[in-house]
């Protein structure tokens, strides 16, 4: 046991990542406690039986409580047990971080990592996230060298996870870009959990029933207009109105905890820029019927 106390320590003291000053304190506390009784238990005072357990409940604690916290490499293997179902982990692999007196960036780029999934459907999404982020970000740059830092500009990314229930995880992507103004846009990743697979808007809806949905999306728009007259949807525009498209391949989506289904639209795409990225919800008996 002493032994085992101080390859904890000396792990504790070799460890790359950064432990909490509390939680380094604590655990020290903890194998110190350790040591002292185990130097002062002897035959005479316990059987075997329960110097046994004695040792197995340490280890155990060792193992459960103490190893999570300091060891990353530990941590991600408790936490791919088999038994735990599939989990989907998300973390940030890249961050770009850059101020001038005119151009700013700030970014946050995250990769996907599942268990008990599909691989390549990872390796997919997060090559999609490289790609994606990787364009905006050399957009600042060039932009940043083509007016020599003399005209402002921003980028803002991040990203969040909306739903991650037992069917669907989903991944959102937000992006903000200001120069005269500010322009907010996201771009969704949804798996499916009951298969493993990624899933797009049109894996799930046929373009033949988008016009039902683009019904349900007008009323509903509609009602939202008579409901608060500081409201506005471009469907009322005397010019763009009526040959205004809002269901699309590419269409940004997702399932909140309810089930139902939320379809979410950039800034400035569907209404102006003061209501920022509006988001209609399809009741799931308006669109099961129209599924795939």
């Amino acid at each position: 046991m002493k032994n085992f106390d101080e390859r904890m320590k000396e792990k504790l003291n070799q460890e790359d990542i950064q432990i909490p000053e509390k939680v380094h304190a604590r655990v020290e506390e903890t194998l110190n406690s350790l040591t002292e009784k185990e130097e002062k238990i002897t035959k005479k005072h316990f059987s075997v039986v329960r110097r046994v357990l004695a040792i197995a409940a340490s280890l155990a604690f060792a193992f459960l409580v103490l190893m999570p916290n300091v060891s990353v490499t530990y941590a991600q293997v408790m936490s791919n047990v088999p038994v735990l179902g599939v989990i989907i982990d998300v973390f940030t692999v890249r961050n770009y971080n850059f101020s001038g007196d005119q151009h700013e960036l700030n970014a946050e780029v995250p990769n996907v990592e599942v268990t008990d999934g599909k691989n390549d459907v990872v390796l997919d999404i997060n090559a999609d996230i490289d790609t994606f982020t990787t364009n905006i970000i050399n957009k600042f740059y060039e932009d940043l060298a083509s007016t020599e830092g003399t005209e402002y500009g921003a980028v803002d990314i991040d990203y969040e996870v909306v739903t991650n229930n037992d069917k669907w995880f989903t991944l959102k992507i937000n992006v903000t870009e200001t120069q005269a103004s500010g322009y907010m846009y996201a771009k969704y990743y949804h798996i499916n959990k009951e298969t493993g697979e990624y899933v797009s808007f049109t894996d799930l809806f046929d373009a033949s029933n988008y016009a039902a949905l683009e019904e349900y999306i007008v009323s509903d728009m509609k009602a939202q207009m008579e409901a608060d007259e500081n409201l506005a949807y471009f469907f009322d525009d005397p010019v763009i109105g009526e040959d205004f498209v809002y269901v699309t391949d590419d269409q940004n989506f997702y399932f909140d905890e309810s089930n139902n289904l939320v379809m979410v639209y950039n800034e400035y795409t569907v209404a102006p820029g003061y209501m920022g990225m509006p988001e209609i919800i399809i009741p799931v008996d308006v669109y099961e019927p129209l599924m795939k």
